[in-house]
């Protein structure tokens, strides 16, 4: 019964701690595109925009290569809603 007790004691705090880094990913991913789109010869042409589909942004991507290559990051993606409403 301890264990079951100390399992859903770990599982909820995870949670929360899930929750909080979700929304600390999300504000960081906000900022870094708005900074993009803020630098005049750095930001993606509105026109672009207009036809994307989706939208990711990975604030932090790490990339490495040694005869093959990896990425590792965490960040949101966005898309349009049928109609290309969104």
């Amino acid at each position: 019964m301890k264990n079951l007790r100390l399992l859903a004691t770990i599982l909820s705090t995870a949670a929360i701690l899930s929750a909080a880094d979700a929304a600390q990913r999300l504000q960081t991913a906000a900022e870094s595109f708005m900074e993009v789109m803020d630098t005049p010869d750095r930001s993606i042409p509105q026109e672009l925009l207009a036809k994307a589909e989706c939208v990711i942004i990975v604030p932090n991507l790490k990339k490495g290569a040694f005869i093959i290559g990896a990425k590792y990051g965490k960040g949101f993606a966005t898309c349009r809603k049928e109609g290309g409403v969104g």
